[in-house]
């Protein structure tokens, strides 16, 4: 299975600054998936997806989601790189467009990056992740590598779902030698019926360093979100999500970050939609003195920054598969 997708994109940021030109390739992927039957509902599965780079030609066998696992009718459980549960019930369920690309609004809701892939945990320490980069350890829309998962079957429209990854990543796993052995827990629940979607989602960091703090352990990043959707006579999806996100940079200094948005999707006829989003973040707020990837530092020489919060509009038509991510 796969889809392959290229955007091109120009921007002018205005006089004085660089134009730029340049290609997106999200959610472009090539999939292999198996499953064996074991009798009494029971099947074991497996599946390894990787990027599908028909720009530059880069890819890392099965970096996508990619698992091994067990189903049945008590439910998933499963071993491998994974999208959390927090993303999977998150703001992706009520928003037509992607958190990446030129409409992605993961930067300001979540903090993300475009490294946000594979493990990259303890980048702020190494310099580099496994497959990350110093940024993709302030990330809450990610894939995480080295993760045990559990999904519930769906109850009546209900379904949850954990993950916790293994302290694998640490650059000593089992002496002394570093203390930060960093691990990543993560829990998402939704409900579905008829026309309404409700879901939430949390996420919790341990010893991932965010803030550049390299001799700094024992830090809790945290980030939970609140979603919705209904969709009005089968046509019109009106949907909102609001996102909390507080970093621990060192022993009683924080940095705090509330943001939230508003989508809908009209499928107005045959292949034609249009679809159109607003994201707002609020200015941040805490003691902390740096910035953490997207988000400013909420103080500078003892004085709060302002001023530094995001506003983004999308709009966009859709001739073809008007289906909403």
């Amino acid at each position: 299975y796969g889809t392959i997708r290229i955007d091109y994109a120009y921007v002018d940021q205005g006089p004085g600054l660089q134009k730029v030109d340049l290609f997106s390739r999200y959610g472009s992927a090539i999939g292999f998936r198996g499953e064996e039957k074991l009798g009494g509902g029971l099947s074991a599965w497996f599946q390894c997806e990787s990027t599908l780079d028909a720009v530059e030609g880069q890819d890392v066998l099965c970096g996508r989601n990619s698992g091994i696992g067990f189903k049945g009718a008590v439910g998933n459980v499963f071993f491998g790189m994974w999208d959390t549960p927090h993303k999977l019930v998150g703001p992706l369920r009520v928003s037509p467009f992607s958190t990446a690309g030129p409409f992605g609004m993961g930067g300001i809701l979540l903090n993300s990056s475009g490294s946000n892939v594979g493990n990259g945990l303890l980048g702020a320490q190494q310099g580099t992740g496994l497959g990350g980069t110093a940024v993709t350890a302030a990330s809450f829309t990610r894939r995480q590598a080295n993760t045990i998962n559990y999904h519930t079957p769906v109850w009546n429209g209900f379904r949850a779902m954990g993950q916790f990854s293994a302290t694998d990543e640490a650059t000593s796993q089992t002496s002394a030698a570093v203390a930060a052995k960093p691990r990543l827990w993560s829990i998402g629940a939704d409900y579905t019926a008829g026309p309404l979607r409700i879901g939430a989602g949390y996420e919790n960091h341990k010893n991932y360093n965010p803030g550049l703090e390299a001799t700094y352990t024992g830090g809790n990043d945290t980030n939970w979100h609140i979603n919705a959707a209904y969709t009005f006579a089968g046509v019109f999806r009106l949907g909102g999500v609001y996102t909390r996100t507080e970093y621990e940079l060192a022993a009683g200094t924080t940095l705090e970050q509330k943001a939230w948005g508003v989508y809908g999707d009209w499928r107005i006829a045959g292949p034609h939609s249009l679809r159109l989003g607003y994201t707002q973040a609020d200015d941040t707020e805490g003691t902390g003195t740096v910035a953490v990837n997207n988000y400013a530092a909420p103080r500078v020489g003892g004085v709060p920054t302002g001023n530094s919060g995001a506003q983004l509009w999308a709009l966009a038509h859709i001739a073809g598969n008007p289906g909403a991510k």
